[in-house]
Parts: structure tokens; sequence; C-alpha cells
């Protein structure tokens, strides 16, 4: 059934936000690798048909290891043509086809014949559940995201519920703020549990409900995408912890216990690099959606300036964007492609790029970056030349693909 659920989740989300996952011209695409830049334009049309099809056929037949490996090869082409499909519930859907189209980890494990082997099956997705909700809360255990962002939820929160909570007392805002990291933090600990699975679970759910509430129509209004994911993950996560009791392999020599193998295959690895890797994201080795750093304060905004010929210049989705001759891209990126802007700076540094060939060079005038911290934020203005030097420091590619297919 979880299999059955992310193959119908995975069809709703890239339906919702389908102008991302076509080689659509308006947005710059900022491939992840340079190489890649050079890639027709209709190897898009055709990864993200076979990664539809695949979908559809794995919710026909979810058990179907050939559809998961489609999946996962279709999706990661379509992701090494553009960083902005990077986003983190794309990331979530890649680990768990690699998972589900690799050998079973029961098979990674010599079993008893008394154990589950779906059972075992599950831990994959146990571990990178609860990982998700333990990385997401540290990334919001600070004072910025308590002064800034967390107050925004709260008040929308509220607001959804019919009740003004933009005048309410700072500190007032603040203690509510922290109890959103918090409940996320318990909720990883208590899913790790058999006795306090069932109460995070529900915790969960309330999460995912009150973000929903938050997110949407009546509160920040934000697009369908980012709603569609927390919906998936309730399901997610009734599927994954409201039906089954998870066997844990214990290590042993004695012959009623399992023995770890030493080659234990790709799903142990992959699960290994997703537990440590979002460590990194402090030092920039990890970008911050991998990291399951949603909603956290820190960040970066990148605007552009332009002169009234290059606004001219600009597609229509980006004109309806400019204020004061000032181009914010992450308006753009919700405005054009109805999700939200990846929040790396050597990506946004890519579409700025796109823009100075689609406009000129003379007409941009200036780079604004803001970085959050907290409730206010620092400010840095660059120049074209100091934009091209910042560039060079990335090890990741931050060029824009080609407009035209060769």
């Amino acid at each position: 059934m979880l299999r059955r659920w992310w193959a119908v989740a995975g069809l709703a989300l890239f339906g919702a936000t389908w102008k991302l996952w076509t080689p659509q011209t308006e947005f710059p695409q900022v491939p992840l690798l340079d190489w890649a830049g050079s890639i027709p334009l209709f190897t898009d049309w055709l990864a993200f048909g076979v990664l539809l099809g695949t979908l559809a056929a794995a919710a026909w037949k979810p058990d179907s290891r050939r559809s998961w490996i489609a999946i996962a090869v279709s999706l990661g082409v379509l992701i090494v043509l553009d960083q902005h499909r990077l986003q983190p519930w794309a990331w979530q859907l890649l680990l768990m086809a690699i998972w589900w189209s690799s050998t079973n980890v029961g098979q990674v494990f010599n079993l008893p014949a008394k154990s589950n082997d779906r059972q075992v099956g599950n831990l994959p997705h146990v571990v990178l559940t609860i990982n998700i909700y333990f990385w997401s809360a540290i990334s919001k255990l600070d004072a910025d995201f308590v002064a800034s962002h967390g107050q925004t939820l709260i008040e929308a929160l509220f607001r959804s519920v019919g009740i003004n909570a933009v005048h309410w007392p700072a500190s007032v805002k603040s203690w509510l703020a922290i109890f959103l990291p918090i409940g996320e933090l318990l909720v990883a600990v208590g899913l790790c549990w058999p006795r306090t699975r069932r109460t995070a679970l529900i915790a969960a759910t309330a999460l995912h409900v009150g973000l929903i509430l938050a997110l949407g129509p009546l509160g920040l209004g934000h697009r369908p995408g980012v709603l569609l994911w927390n919906v998936a993950f309730i399901g997610h996560n009734w599927l994954l912890f409201g039906t089954s009791t998870f066997v844990v392999p214990p290590l042993g020599g004695s012959s009623q216990r399992t023995t770890f193998r030493l080659k234990a295959g790709l799903q142990t690895a992959v699960v290994a690099f997703v537990c440590v890797w979002p460590v990194t994201e402090r030092w920039g080795l990890c970008d911050r959606w991998l990291a399951w750093s949603v909603y956290s304060a820190r960040s970066e905004r990148v605007s552009v300036t332009l002169t009234d010929a290059g606004i001219q210049r600009l597609p229509e989705s980006a004109r309806r964007c400019v204020t004061d001759g000032e181009l914010p891209l992450d308006r753009w990126s919700l405005a054009a492609l109805d999700v939200p802007i990846s929040p790396q700076l050597r990506f946004q540094f890519g579409v700025v790029e796109g823009l100075r060939r689609r406009c000129g060079e003379e007409n941009l005038v200036e780079l604004i970056v803001q970085h959050s911290r907290g409730a206010g934020g620092e400010i840095e203005r660059l120049t074209i030349g100091q934009l091209d030097e910042r560039r060079r420091a990335f090890w990741i590619n931050t060029q824009p693909r080609s407009r035209k297919s060769p």
C-alpha cells in the first residue's frame, strides 16, 4: 500500500508542478552538471513521459521493481537537467524509488525463518521519515526562526481559523513558534519506540494539518505542491507506522539472531548517507532542502534591479513581479512555475546569469542578496563583475541551460 500511495501521490505532485518538469524556456534552467546544459530540450519531455507512465504503472502494480527503476532513473535525469527540480518532496520520492528498485532490505540480513520480511523491508522508510522530522526540527531550533518564519506561521495558522494574531505580543508568538521545531523533534523521537509510536503518529498528523491550514488558502496561500506534500506525508505516516510493528534486526552471533552482511548493498549505503549527510549543511556541503531544512530562517533571497529596457525583455510572468525596477527571483519562481525557488545561492546566481543573457548585461543594474537573520536581515549588493567572481567559487554548475535545443 505504501508504494501505491506514493505512486498516486507522485502523480498528483508532478501534475500540480508540471511546468517545472517540462522544457520551458520562461524561467532559466540551471543543470546540476555543466555538460548537461547542451542536452536537447526534448530529453525533458522524454524523461517526464517515462516518469508519469511508470508512476501510473506502479500505482497499478506497486511491486514491480522495473517500474521503480524507471522512476528513479527518469527522475534523476530530470534533476540533473535542472537543479530547481530538487524540491524536498522530489528528493524524498527519489530516495524511496532507489530503495524500492534495489535489493530488498530483507536480503541484506540473514533472517530467521520466523521473521517477517515485509516488516523488515520498511526499515529504510522508517529511518528516512524519522530523519526528515529530526533534521527539519534541528534546522529551525534557533532564535532566527522564532523571530521570523516561526511567527509568520503562527499568525497564518490562527488567521486560517478566524483569529487575528498579528497584534499579539512578540513574546507570546515567540513561545508558540518555538513549539513547532520542538514538536517535530518529539515526533522524531517518539517514532523510534513502539510504546510512543501511536502518540507520535497522532502528533505528526496534527502537525501536518496545522501546516496545511497555515500554508493553505486561508493562511499564506502557498502553491498546491506544498499542500499536497503535507497530505502525502499524512498518508505515508499512517501506512508506515499505523499498520505494522517493525522488526529491527539485532546483530549478534546466535543462530536465532540476524547477522549483518559485510556487503550490505545499495539500500544500506543510501540509508547511512541519508542519516549522516545533513550534518554537513552548516558548512555548505549539503543543500538545505536535501538536509530537510524547510521553513528555516537560514536562507538567501536574490533580486535583480533592471533598466526599463531590460524589464521590457522579461517574460510576462517576470514583468508582473517587478516593483520599482526590482525583480525578486522567489516571486518569479512562484508566478512562472508554481514552486518555491531553490534556496541555494548557486542556483539563484545561475538564474541571474540567464537574465543577463536574455536582457543584456547593460540592462542589469545591480544584484541584491538578502541574507535572512532573524526579523531583520543583511543586504549585500553586487555588480555583474562581482557576480562572476562569486559564481566561480561554487563546485556545482551555475551556468544556465541553453534556451534552444541544439
